[in-house]
């Protein structure tokens, strides 16, 4: 099991709204993943996440914004957390969209702190 595996198995367990979780990259490259509940939509969905997250991080980019550290999508049905790992890597976690987001968020932003080491 590969550090990445271990990282994403820990923030599941600390997190249990989260269904789906990811480690890519800018161009939906997955390194990792870890799906809580079987479900083939969260998986293609959060890939299609990238695209917005790509035209994100470039109109931060262009306007002199810095780097992007997190971008929420809510839906009726799901909430989606990118959260920067370093300016190429992100964590995508998908849940319900009834779930409280904080407990999510710490999670993720201290996951993306410990991995962000593997990309120096």
């Amino acid at each position: 099991m590969s550090v990445f595996d271990v990282a994403l198995e820990q923030v599941v367990t600390r997190v249990p709204e989260i269904r789906f979780v990811t480690l890519t990259d800018t161009e939906g490259i997955e390194v990792a993943s870890k799906a809580v509940r079987s479900d083939q939509a969260a998986e293609s969905l959060a890939s299609e996440y990238t695209t917005v997250l790509r035209t994100v991080v470039s109109l931060a980019r262009e306007n002199g914004l810095g780097a992007l550290r997190e971008l929420q999508i809510g839906t009726e049905r799901t909430t989606a957390l990118l959260v920067a790992v370093s300016g190429e890597y992100f964590l995508v976690a998908l849940m319900d969209a009834d779930s409280i987001t904080g407990r999510a968020r710490f999670h993720l932003r201290m996951t993306g702190l410990e991995l962000e080491r593997e990309f120096a």
